[in-house]
């Protein structure tokens, strides 16, 4: 194989990260839509619902949410679930669903939001925008903020 050919195959890790379906919880799982292509792995999983279907939860079935990438859409779902139905902060939250899906990066703007309502239903964020570069950036995508609190910042629910 020459180089360029080389260069032009996508590495393992890319090819699992975008093929891939990545478990949040035993019930909670995050992927990009090409996922979707691969059905025996749905079935491997015993996933029964691919929407964002928070309710079926209650009847022991199992979701898998996803966007186009699996990395800012499908990933701030998983975040708020888990804010608003587990009580966790927004930062624990955060770190759980990139524990298991290391890619994730939401867009500003869904950070903005995921901000917003967590002070605003708790007082206060657990994250907060930070000016890098000239930009406003979450504190979680910086070194010194990537550790997880304990504990849960307040109740959602």
């Amino acid at each position: 194989m020459t180089t360029n050919q080389s260069a032009s195959k996508p590495s393992e890790s890319v090819h699992s990260f975008i093929y891939g379906i990545s478990e949040i919880r035993p019930h909670l799982y995050i992927c990009g839509y090409l996922a979707l292509t691969r059905g025996e792995k749905f079935k491997d999983l015993q996933i029964t619902h691919a929407i964002d279907a928070s309710n079926i939860l209650n009847t022991g079935g199992k979701i898998v949410v996803y966007c186009a990438a699996g990395i800012s859409r499908s990933a701030t779902l998983c975040i708020m679930y888990l804010v608003i139905h587990e009580n966790l902060s927004l930062r624990d939250a955060f770190f759980e669903v990139k524990n298991a899906r290391a890619g994730i990066n939401p867009n500003f703007g869904f950070w903005k939001q995921m901000i917003e309502f967590e002070a605003e239903k708790c007082g206060k964020s657990s994250v907060n925008l930070i000016k890098k570069d000239q930009l406003l950036v979450p504190d979680v995508l910086l070194n010194n903020g990537n550790k997880k609190q304990k504990g849960k910042l307040c109740s959602i629910i």
